[in-house]
């Protein structure tokens, strides 16, 4: 069995509680949210375990019938990759949901704004506004192809 040398053990502990520290930074600034935070600090922990525990990769490979340890680590870096980027897709699905809805509503709300601006003016005139070809602004066809029909309560997905 090949033993970690001291100083490249040193320097894996350095480098993981300098990432640990710059995680921790991104918190406190808020660049970085909590929920998000836990698979960073929960790999950082990892890391800071195997650095200090110089044969604890050897044991589990041993364990787990891995000849080559060094390859067991990067098979579980990649699972959690992989993991990780199915969880980052669900929450941008969810998000791009979100934007549609709320960009419909937005559009209902300005058409709903310019109709009542609209017939506010024409109160106070006494006509309806026309555009230059003689139709109101507001039942404009090729704007209403813009806005498309939506559901005025917005569901979660």
């Amino acid at each position: 069995m090949d033993v970690i040398p001291f100083k490249v053990q040193l320097i894996s502990i350095v480098g993981v509680l300098l990432f640990m520290y710059v995680v921790i930074r991104l918190i406190i600034r808020g660049k970085l949210r909590e929920e998000y935070s836990i698979v960073w600090i929960l790999g950082t922990i990892v890391l800071i375990v195997f650095s200090v525990w110089r044969q604890g990769l050897q044991n589990i490979a041993e364990l787990l019938n891995v000849s080559y340890a060094p390859s067991l680590l990067f098979l579980v870096a990649i699972f959690a990759i992989i993991c990780f980027l199915l969880h980052l897709s669900i929450v941008i699905s969810k998000l791009q949901a979100q934007i549609k809805d709320l960009a419909y509503a937005l559009a209902i709300l300005k058409q709903e704004q310019t109709g009542q601006h609209q017939s506010a003016h024409a109160g106070e005139a006494g006509s309806i506004p026309t555009a230059s070809d003689g139709q109101p602004p507001y039942t404009n066809p090729a704007a209403s192809e813009l806005i498309p029909p939506v559901n005025p309560i917005p569901t979660r997905r």
